[in-house]
């Protein structure tokens, strides 16, 4: 018997065996799943009516979305699934500011001991930092926490020979012009016309310069980039302050884009030497004045309205000035605290008074700036005895604030 042949016997023999087992396994799944398909019926017996039930309403569905456009039975879809919303509320009752406060001074103190380290290593660098300001440096401090009180004990305990004007950037209402102005009349007795923040900052400059009484004047500026010192004009004028020998400025940030509001010319002027004080100290009194979820205080009118403003052109912010001065002058003289309708003006009078400052040409660009105070609710109009008119629904302290930071916008 040749190797060929034994090859070939081998090959049928093992087709053979491989047919017979296919065979085999063949039967066997049939038999299982004859046993399966019986235990089924059994067990699906009892469901056979619903599942006719739920066959018959689908054909329903079926058929009526076969008789819509596809983008109808997309909304369809949706809105036969069950919405995933809660409508559970969270509920509770909401602290007063005092009952905020002493719930903070109530809270444990952590990492007391390490925090009391870390801010006598700063006070290490109280000469330093005095050193830089004789050399004509600016100084601005930045880290996480607030440096409120650290500052304050760098200037009391280095600066204490001259007078120390600090300044609270981190209140919503605070203006450098008001703050110029207590200089001037406080410091210097100043009578004469004060003008704009540029004008105000030359005439203490002159006057620090004339003046042999103070060697120096610091001013402590908490939070430069705040919401009412942000404005390049009291950015500007911080910064040609700065430019006097006889001015010591000591400022602190924490936006981390503090920087950007600053161009080449003004950082020419301040000649910043910056320092990282992290502290890790809680902002309590910077925060005190934002909104909270827990305590009722409610939002200052005249923050929103300044954001209005400053996105509006400036013969729009001059027509929001007459208005206010009309309302104003009213008030005053009525012996009235809050703007009412009775106090404004009609359409065409505050557009006759617009075209007269040349603030508008037609009523088209007029009507155009007002749907703008219309849209945030600083214009409301309502009726009168000489028919609609437009108001400032503002009180009379509110209008007069705005008036004097309008130039700061």
């Amino acid at each position: 018997m040749t190797p060929q042949t034994t090859r070939s016997q081998l090959r049928l023999r093992a087709t053979k065996n491989l047919k017979r087992v296919i065979a085999e396994v063949n039967s066997t799944d049939e038999s299982e799943e004859q046993d399966e398909t019986d235990e089924d019926e059994i067990s699906n017996g009892n469901a056979l009516g619903e599942v006719d039930q739920v066959m018959e309403i689908n054909h329903e569905h079926s058929d009526n979305d076969q008789d819509q456009p596809v983008h109808e039975q997309y909304f369809n879809d949706l809105q036969m699934k069950k919405s995933a919303t809660s409508n559970n509320t969270l509920k509770f009752s909401k602290l007063s500011q005092q009952e905020y406060f002493d719930a903070l001074k109530a809270a444990p103190k952590k990492h007391e001991i390490q925090i009391n380290y870390l801010e006598s290593q700063y006070k290490r660098m109280f000469k330093q930092w005095a050193f830089e300001l004789e050399q004509q440096f600016s100084l601005m401090f930045y880290g996480f926490g607030s440096k409120r009180k650290l500052l304050e004990s760098f200037t009391d305990s280095e600066l204490n020979n001259g007078p120390i004007i600090e300044v609270f950037g981190f209140h919503p209402n605070v203006s450098l012009k008001q703050i110029f102005t207590g200089v001037l009349s406080d410091l210097f007795n100043y009578k004469g016309v004060q003008g704009n923040l540029l004008n105000q900052v030359q005439n203490i400059t002159r006057l620090l310069m004339e003046n042999d009484e103070f060697c120096f004047v610091t001013f402590l500026i908490h939070n430069v980039e705040g919401e009412g010192l942000a404005s390049e004009p009291s950015q500007q004028a911080i910064s040609i302050l700065s430019t006097c020998p006889k001015i010591r400025l000591v400022c602190s940030c924490d936006h981390i884009n503090t920087a950007l509001l600053w161009d080449q010319s003004k950082l020419t002027h301040l000649n910043l030497a910056w320092h990282d004080v992290t502290t890790f100290q809680p902002y309590h009194t910077e925060t005190s004045f934002e909104n909270s979820l827990i305590t009722s205080q409610q939002k200052d009118q005249r923050l929103g309205v300044r954001y209005v403003l400053r996105s509006l052109p400036s013969n729009a912010r001059n027509i929001f000035v007459l208005l206010a001065k009309h309302q104003l002058t009213i008030l005053k003289d009525q012996k009235e605290t809050h703007s009412t309708a009775d106090h404004g003006l009609t359409f065409q009078q505050l557009f006759s008074k617009a075209r007269t400052n040349f603030l508008v040409e037609n009523q088209i660009t007029f009507k155009t700036l007002l749907t703008e105070f219309k849209d945030h609710d600083v214009f409301q109009s309502g009726p009168s005895s000489e028919g609609d008119v437009l108001f400032i629904p503002m009180s009379k302290d509110d209008l007069e604030d705005l008036l004097d930071h309008i130039d700061d916008l």
